[in-house]
């Protein structure tokens, strides 16, 4: 089943909360603004476990809390195209669960310091 977001990281990094999936398989490709894939969170990458990343624009600098994992985009527009493995009608309700266990948005709690580059016009 597929889950689609965009993030705009022009206002600041955005977290990405992920919940256990019990040996489910998920890919979550991170897309940047021309559609390369910069990053996977998923069960061949990061393992079927909950986990938690901060996806931060280009030029942000700083640190992330402990546990989170740091993903740097190239573009400050990111789409995230998710697919998560399905058994059959009958799995619907697992799978809903799982996707309503990922969460993003702001980075409030996780990040503990990271700071945009000051913008420069451009005439």
């Amino acid at each position: 089943m597929y889950s689609l977001a965009w993030l705009d990281l022009s206002a600041g990094p955005v977290t990405l909360a992920v919940p256990e999936t019990r040996g489910r398989y998920y890919p979550l490709p991170l897309y940047d603004a021309w559609t390369n894939v910069f990053a996977v969170p998923g069960t061949r990458t990061t393992g079927s476990g909950a986990g938690e990343f901060v996806i931060v624009g280009p030029g942000a600098h700083g640190e992330v809390a402990d546990g989170v994992e740091r993903i740097d985009a190239p573009t400050n527009l990111v789409a995230l195209m998710g697919r998560t493995q399905v058994n059959g009608r009958d799995d619907y309700p697992a799978v809903h669960a799982v996707q309503a266990g990922s969460v993003s948005g702001g980075y409030s709690s996780m990040v503990t310091t990271v700071s945009r580059p000051a913008c420069r016009r451009v005439r």
